[in-house]
């Protein structure tokens, strides 16, 4: 057996019932193509633990404490849209200890905070949630006859406010669509200060015309 190999339980087993029938070290050695010398530390292993499997090595210790790890997990759940990177960067700050970004990913993992793509979702503001479910509430009942007296407009599309590419979340299962974990999109033409097109172009959605193009609602 060459240098720094281990002996598997199954040998040690092996060994043990030829040493009970009363072989020496040197035939066991020939027997089963082992240096006298593994032989020898294999029974040892079997005294000393009173057992022909490996002994139980301790795990390596944690690098952090459950409170750095509720910390963790409370810089996170604050802004989900924060990457393992920054939260690194605040602990480094705050705290005297010297840790991976690696185990702050795998610390977020541990409370179910994984990395996924956020979902995308127009933004919408609450004085503008009550005015559509109204505006939805008002027009149910409307018929095709009536919506096809409607003029519908379309957009295009200018990046504003940064990349709209994607970009990662730490959500729980479950959480997809849930508003700390969605990333907002805002309309160009109804941000402030944009330029809009004249309003005989671009009449409003939902607006009601009548012949001479006047909004009845």
């Amino acid at each position: 057996m060459g240098r720094g190999k281990h002996i598997t339980p199954s040998q040690r087993e092996e060994i043990l019932c030829l040493r009970n029938e009363k072989m020496t070290l040197s035939e066991i050695s020939r027997r089963l193509k082992l240096s006298i010398n593994a032989v020898h530390q294999a029974l040892k292993h079997i005294n000393s633990n009173k057992s022909v499997n490996n002994k139980t090595r301790p795990a390596r210790p944690r690098k952090t404490t459950p409170r750095l790890d509720r910390t963790i997990y409370r810089i996170s759940e604050a802004d989900r849209f924060r990457t393992a990177v920054d939260i690194h960067r605040d602990i480094s700050a705050r705290f005297d200890t010297q840790i991976s970004i690696h185990t702050v990913r795998r610390r977020l993992t541990e409370f179910g905070l994984k990395g996924r793509i956020a979902r995308k979702k127009p933004f919408i503001s609450k004085k503008n949630h009550k005015a559509r479910l109204a505006f939805a509430k008002k027009h149910l009942c409307w018929s095709a006859e009536q919506w096809s007296k409607v003029i519908f407009t379309d957009e295009s599309k200018f990046n504003c406010f940064g990349s709209d590419g994607r970009k990662y979340v730490r959500r729980k299962t479950g959480e997809e669509f849930n508003p700390k974990c969605i990333q907002s999109t805002i309309n160009p033409l109804r941000s402030e200060g944009a330029a809009r097109a004249p309003r005989r172009f671009a009449p409003q959605v939902g607006c009601r015309l009548s012949g001479d193009n006047r909004c009845l609602c």
